[in-house]
Formats: C-alpha cells, structure tokens, sequence
C-alpha cells in the first residue's frame, strides 16, 4: 500500500510540474505572419529627441523595403540606398514577447530597431537608443 501512495504522489508532482512547464513555455502573444510586415513602406514621420520631423516638412523621401524570406532590410532615402540591415526574428527584452528586429549592416553608428506592427498598413521602428527618433512608416 505505500508504493501505491508513493506512485500516486510522484505521479501527481510529474503531472503538475510538466503541465506548468507546457503552459509555461507557451507564448501569449500571436505570430505575425511574414506577409504583415513584407513589402515597401513609406516613411511619414520621426518622433524623437528633441522634436519630430514629418515627412511633408523636408526636401527628401525615404522608403524601407522589407523581405522576410531573405532576411533582409533595405531603407533608401531619394530612391537612392541608405542602409542594410539584417531581419531577425527574436524576443524583446523590453516585453518578453517575439518581436522582428533590423540589425544595421555596416554602418555606424549600430543603432538596432523593433519592428512594432501599429496597425493593418503602420509600421513604427523603435530604436535601440532611449533618445533616438522612432520612425513610422505607411504601406
């Protein structure tokens, strides 16, 4: 009778603790699919420092074209090339949530952004930086 009860208890401990690491290890935050954050976006506005600019303000145009299956991010100011970066898909510390992330390729200085989904067609990149500029962008 006592293997029994020791059985049935470790039973009971093994089944507890492995449901709460299966719950655990669950995510609460859905996956973007790749088609949500794919394509060209035009830049609108940037807010940051110690003001904002807004796009209809200044003499020039930027674009950031996102390919998720390459991995890749490029951000063209006048259609001309400004920046590579590279996309990666990892988990914010600021959130404990998966985020995309656009790591500068050689350039400096290595100012790295959170991609943020604002809605359907907004696009917000957040720095790295506490006192650099988010940019928003709009499909």
């Amino acid at each position: 009778m006592r293997i029994l009860k020791t059985r049935a208890f470790a039973c009971f401990w093994f089944l507890l603790f492995g449901g709460l690491l299966l719950f655990s290890s669950c995510t609460t935050s859905p996956e973007l699919p790749q088609s949500d954050i794919n394509g060209i976006w035009n830049w609108t506005r940037s807010v940051g420092g110690w003001g904002g600019i807004v796009a209809d303000s200044v003499e020039y145009t930027q674009s950031l074209v996102i390919d998720l299956d390459l991995r890749k991010a490029v951000l063209f100011k006048n259609d001309e090339f400004k920046t590579r970066y590279t996309v990666k898909r990892e988990r914010a510390i600021s959130d404990n949530r998966m985020h995309w992330f656009l790591y500068p390729k050689n350039v400096e200085p290595q100012i790295n952004y959170k991609v943020e989904l604002i809605a359907e067609d907004e696009l917000l990149l957040r720095p790295s930086c506490d006192d650099c500029f988010f940019y928003h962008f709009e499909r």
